[in-house]
């Protein structure tokens, strides 16, 4: 009688990462324009205010900009008038900006939720993670708790947890839940989520570097927020793809369904 064994599943293997990337690439390019709606909603609900207030403030200042003064330029010139109204009036916008950003960043996973799992996303996704926003916040913390240590750690803390906000929001999970399903997973493996996400923000790099020669060479300093929009969502969409391929969840759209995992069981 041949006797049995148990076959623990193991993580990913370094063979997986470029699948990986690519279905990032993949799902983000798919859908560009809903990622950058949402992405420029996010930009405004932090430099509108802003916006407002010199205007409100110092309206000359403000048309300067589009007289071809760099923004650098203008931020010199209000430090110099020392306005302290202004200043009471951006200390308060700078709390609201925050809470505004943290309330609708998860929306971001939530999208990238509902795309891999081939639903229509739209713009209005943006707002569905405001339910869980304490707990995305305490699993932000425990993430990025890794650049207390020279900023290094990081690295390791944020590959360690890498899978918590997707599971937490996937799950309705609690935080504890989120952070051990995350560990559990990960340390199967942690070289290889710590080097998938390495990639990924080089990716984003290299956009940005090109980029910035091309608006440089053709001076469009406002097309530096259509860059920035389209690339704000590729972290969340890389998190969200380590998710589902980590948990073999559902195939990811525009996947090969013939593609072999390369995870054993």
């Amino acid at each position: 009688m041949e006797s049995s064994r148990i076959i623990e599943r193991t993580g990913p293997g370094f063979g997986d990462l470029w699948f990986w990337v690519g279905d990032v690439i993949r799902l983000l390019f798919s859908n560009w324009w809903v990622w950058t709606q949402q992405s420029t909603l996010l930009i405004m609900s932090q430099g509108l205010p802003f916006i407002i207030s010199m205007a409100i403030f110092h309206p000359r200042l403000l048309l300067s900009f589009f007289d071809g003064n760099s923004i650098t330029s203008i931020m010199f010139s209000l430090m110099r008038n020392n306005d302290n109204a202004f200043n009471i009036v951006q200390l308060l916008l700078s709390y609201f900006c925050t809470i505004t950003f943290f309330l609708l960043l998860p929306g971001l996973f939530c999208t990238a939720l509902k795309q891999i799992r081939r639903r229509r996303i739209k713009l209005s996704d943006l707002f569905t993670g405001i339910r869980s926003i304490w707990k995305f916040i305490v699993i932000s913390l425990a993430a990025y708790s890794g650049i207390l240590a020279c900023g290094v750690g990081v690295f390791y803390t944020g590959a360690l947890y890498c899978l918590a906000i997707p599971f937490m929001l996937d799950r309705n999970s609690t935080i504890d839940e989120a952070l051990r399903g995350s560990y559990t997973e990960t340390t199967k493996n942690l070289p290889f989520y710590a080097v998938f996400f390495i990639v990924i923000l080089f990716i984003i790099q290299a956009i940005i570097v090109v980029a910035f020669l091309i608006i440089s060479s053709l001076h469009l300093s406002m097309a530096w927020i259509l860059v920035v929009a389209l690339l704000w969502p590729m972290l969340p969409i890389a998190t969200v793809v380590a998710y589902e391929r980590t948990f073999n969840i559902q195939a990811i759209t525009g996947a090969d369904k013939s593609r072999k995992s390369h995870r054993r069981r």
